[in-house]
């Protein structure tokens, strides 16, 4: 696993950023200071993630009931890693990770689920199609700048493609 509980990471920044690796995709929270409730509830309460794509953007809505607020971070295809792209061509089901950071980089939580069969190919579908696409990353910003000035992150549940609960 790419990030482990106890183990320091580079993140230099507080916020909320996507990474992948080993067929998952972590959705990683920093902030400098996590409760101990905060922090059981990312391990044991539901979360939640839905996948969006309108046009050229794609995002996804993730939160942990009591812990994290509906956020979004937005994908860029465009952008990806090669083991991002690779992935496209894989027919196994994705797995969802909720990573909580502390302020000095430190792993305090993680916790790994599985995305269903069925939402796993869809999301392979939309990303292969985005990829053939023809835009600039410009143009993502611009259209992920837009709709963020138009919609909050839990107004976007509305145009999810899917969206899978955990418990």
């Amino acid at each position: 696993m790419k990030y482990e509980k106890g183990k320091k990471t580079d993140a230099c920044e507080n916020g909320i950023w996507l990474d992948y690796a080993d067929n998952t995709w972590y959705f990683c929270i920093k902030d400098d200071i996590w409760t101990r409730e905060e922090i059981r509830r990312a391990k044991k309460a539901e979360f939640t993630v839905a996948y969006v794509s309108k046009g050229i953007l794609d995002l996804f809505l993730i939160s942990v009931f009591d812990c994290l607020e509906t956020s979004d971070i937005p994908f860029s295809i465009k952008e990806a890693d090669e083991e991002v792209i690779r992935s496209l061509e894989e027919t196994g089901a994705y797995r969802a990770a909720v990573v909580l950071i502390t302020g000095d980089g430190t792993v305090c939580a993680v916790r790994q689920e599985t995305l269903s069969a069925q939402n796993s190919a869809v999301l392979r579908r939309y990303l292969k199609n985005n990829l053939e696409q023809a835009y600039a990353p410009e143009d993502f910003d611009n259209a992920y700048a837009k709709n963020s000035m138009r919609y909050e992150p839990f107004e976007m549940e509305q145009f999810a493609v899917f969206t899978e609960k955990f418990r």
